[in-house]
């Protein structure tokens, strides 16, 4: 996944970045698993919102910045684009704070020599997997096996 996380409707999965888990020896995983019933809305402003903490949202929030401050001198430009991306960033947090609250995170850390976390988060990576994989599950019954799998984990 070389970093970028891969969101679905359950959640998120977020992996080191290929370049910084090589220098670092190890590569972390995380697992954010929302609440049941989080609706389309919910996960775009969540990922608005994640990509804020994350590298392609710095970039991206960079190349704009460079974009404004070329069309419109560094100080309008830039003070915009700030202004714009911080109402961007604080409307998806607001929003997004009960859910954020609510959702549950599995961690692992994988090394040459260990894994820490590894059978608890290949678990859930797998019951998750499968509730992606089956196509023949109706609404209520996906949002019942998400239910089930986010009840596993405490909060």
């Amino acid at each position: 996944m070389d970093g970028v996380s891969a969101h679905r409707r359950w959640g998120r999965l977020d992996v080191t970045p290929l370049q910084i888990a090589r220098a670092r020896r190890s590569l972390d995983a995380v697992i954010t698993i929302y609440p049941p019933g989080t609706t389309k809305a919910e996960s775009r402003a969540l990922a608005v919102h994640g990509a804020g903490t994350q590298w392609i949202g710095w970039i991206t929030a960079t190349l704009l910045f460079l974009t404004a401050s070329a069309a419109f001198g560094l100080w309008p430009g830039g003070i915009c684009v700030a202004l714009m991306l911080l109402a961007v960033w604080t409307v998806a947090a607001v929003t997004t704070d009960s859910v954020r609250r609510r959702s549950r995170v599995v961690r692992a850390r994988f090394t040459p020599q260990s894994s820490l976390g590894d059978e608890r988060f290949s678990a859930i990576a797998s019951a998750l997997d499968d509730l992606d994989q089956r196509r023949d599950r109706d609404p209520v019954s996906y949002e019942l096996e998400w239910g089930r799998i986010f009840n596993q984990l405490t909060p």
